[in-house]
């Protein structure tokens, strides 16, 4: 972690039982989830970036057969996925830094990468490019302006807006 962001980590982790209470029941973005995911085959492995808690995406992956890594840097937040999901992987590490050594099918950062300033989020999508397959799919929200700003982002990955509210959820798909 970076040292400015002792402060960020123990306010995610002063809320991890709100934020978890809070998102029980709620999955607004299943039906984006469902469709990254639509096409790959079960045991396929997905990297859910910024995991929060587990609930509800990893554990929705989890159920649908794929084999998940969740990456947060809240240890509280990690503890409660590794409690719902104790046969999932969880990795304590600040997403900018990303370095796992494996490479995912499928990459999900839902409600986690637009946290992130403009130039970190340019930092980090190299990294996660090395993280894809070839043919690999990244499934990110952030806000309006960073979509529009994607002509600067770097070569090599193809992305397809699906806008959906204020939150803009962007598709990646990683070139063969």
């Amino acid at each position: 972690m970076a040292e400015d962001d002792h402060g960020h980590e123990a306010v995610y982790d002063a809320s991890a039982h709100a934020w978890d209470v809070e998102r029980q029941g709620r999955f607004p973005e299943r039906f984006l989830i469902q469709r990254l995911v639509a096409g790959l085959p079960r045991g396929a492995a997905v990297l859910d970036l910024g995991c929060g808690s587990g609930q509800p995406i990893a554990a929705f992956l989890a159920e649908q057969g794929f084999l998940v890594t969740g990456v947060d840097f809240s240890a509280r937040m990690l503890a409660l996925a590794a409690a719902r999901l104790p046969a999932q992987r969880f990795v304590r590490q600040d997403m900018r830094m990303l370095s796992l050594g494996q490479r995912f099918q499928a990459v999900v950062a839902w409600d986690s990468f637009f946290h992130l300033w403009a130039s970190e989020q340019l930092v980090l999508i190299p990294r996660i490019a090395e993280h894809l397959c070839a043919g690999g799919l990244f499934l990110f929200t952030c806000g309006p302006d960073a979509a529009r700003r994607g002509a600067g982002w770097p070569a090599g990955l193809s992305f397809t807006p699906l806008c959906r509210g204020k939150d803009m959820p962007m598709v990646w798909r990683s070139r063969a």
